[in-house]
């Protein structure tokens, strides 16, 4: 009988958090992917509509990683379904010293908002 109340503290946030509505999980996967499949053809400025204003001089300032390929691992929705968190598999290119370039399977923890009305790739400025 002890061992119910652990158990039940660990499963309710998975029963209390709430599915998205099918049209808000296809306009993030699509946002997501379209902005995903800019950085693996490497077409870095065309990702600008994909990115929310207050993220685009972190985006324009940092280095791109060289993406190979990537799949949408995971999705976690806050509530309200504003923002989401958007975990991404993907392969990159890693040069290793004495070794050469290497790809290596990394996951890409990604943050998503909503800005007037579409989902854009952000930079949560306090988890920096």
């Amino acid at each position: 009988m002890r061992y119910i109340l652990p158990v039940f503290l660990i499963i309710l946030p998975v029963f209390l958090s709430a599915q998205a509505p099918t049209d808000v999980d296809r306009a993030l996967r699509g946002r997501v992917s379209e902005f995903y499949q800019l950085q693996v053809d490497h077409r870095f400025r065309q990702a600008e509509q994909l990115i929310a204003e207050d993220s685009k001089d972190f985006y324009y300032e940092s280095k791109k990683p060289d993406l190979k390929f990537f799949a949408i691992k995971a999705i976690e929705y806050f509530p309200g379904f504003q923002r989401s968190k958007v975990i991404i598999s993907a392969k990159v290119e890693v040069m290793f010293p004495g070794v050469g370039l290497q790809l290596v399977d990394v996951n890409i923890p990604t943050n998503w908002k909503l800005e007037d009305g579409k989902w854009c790739w952000f930079v949560d400025k306090e988890a920096l």
